[in-house]
């Protein structure tokens, strides 16, 4: 029997840049797939291969080498993880938050951009996340007038802050979103998106549960209401605050259909029910006989 080799994935620093080291006893195999598939360089006074980290891709490297060795990436730290081991950017975090004050001109602008959202229905969620987001950018250009940042400044922000610190796609992708919308708000500027480096969108396979799972499931719970709900979430595709923002008067029985009022977007949706769910849901009604909500 073959046992594969193993290949461990360390970040660390190389040249003031940051590195994964890819660590393995030697293999020509495995050399030889690192050199046609990936960007990996050997480096002599390491003693092994690296690659970048902003060109480091975990998923793409499982599929180059996942049938050559066993990968070990357990020591890859989350970004929380390197922030309290790397002092260095710890400190130049905690300047970004505290020490570094916004001029009032620019917190009126914040807090303008931030109104103008409320005003437009936002989700508190959205508003939240696009405040942050502009006020760490412009945080980052404190020593500027927000009327003189550019598109070259947010093009090197994306690649001297957030690919360089390793931060997550959807940060990235909040950033520019946010800067975006902030300015064309603001001052009536439409920054050039295209030109800034965006993640490549991950496309996973769905984990599409067996019949018998689903079945499973929908029966492990003897109560009526719970059995009811976990039915209804699975028949109708509801999301749980769908369910839960759900009224009596949502169903209509005599049409076979579910109407979702206000859903993911501030939009109203119909959904078709089967006999078996309105039969189901009949039985939980004159059990419960919910008021308000339909499930209290």
């Amino acid at each position: 029997m073959n046992i594969k080799p193993n290949i461990s994935l360390q970040l660390t620093e190389h040249n003031n840049t940051h590195v994964v080291n890819i660590l393995f006893d030697y293999n020509e195999s495995i050399n030889n797939q690192l050199r046609k598939t990936t960007t990996a360089r050997w480096s002599n006074t390491m003693n092994c291969w690296y690659m970048l980290r902003d060109e480091f891709n975990l998923n793409r490297f499982f599929v180059s080498m996942n049938e050559l060795a066993w990968i070990d990436y357990s020591a890859l730290k989350s970004n929380k993880n390197e922030t309290k081991q790397n002092p260095e950017l710890h400190r130049r975090k905690e300047r970004m938050d505290k020490d570094i004050q916004l001029t009032e001109g620019t917190a009126a602008q914040i807090a303008s951009f931030k109104g103008w959202m409320q005003q437009k229905r936002y989700s508190e969620n959205t508003i939240k996340t696009y405040t942050e987001a502009i006020q760490t950018f412009l945080k980052y250009y404190h020593l500027k007038n927000p009327a003189e940042i550019t598109n070259a400044d947010l093009i090197e922000f994306n690649r001297n802050y957030i690919l360089r610190n390793g931060y997550s796609t959807s940060f990235q992708n909040q950033v520019i979103n946010a800067v975006k919308l902030f300015f064309t708000r603001t001052q009536n500027r439409r920054f050039e998106i295209e030109k800034v480096e965006r993640p490549r969108r991950e496309h996973k396979l769905p984990n599409v549960l067996s019949k018998e799972e689903v079945s499973a499931i929908l029966t492990a719970s003897a109560n009526l209401k719970h059995r009811t709900m976990l039915s209804l979430i699975y028949a109708c595709g509801l999301r749980r605050s769908e369910l839960l923002n759900l009224k009596p008067g949502n169903i209509d029985s005599k049409r076979h259909l579910l109407i979702i009022l206000n859903a993911k977007g501030k939009r109203d949706r119909v959904v078709p029910i089967s006999d078996k769910v309105i039969t189901m849901l009949r039985e939980y009604y004159k059990t419960f006989k919910p008021k308000t909500w339909l499930f209290e």
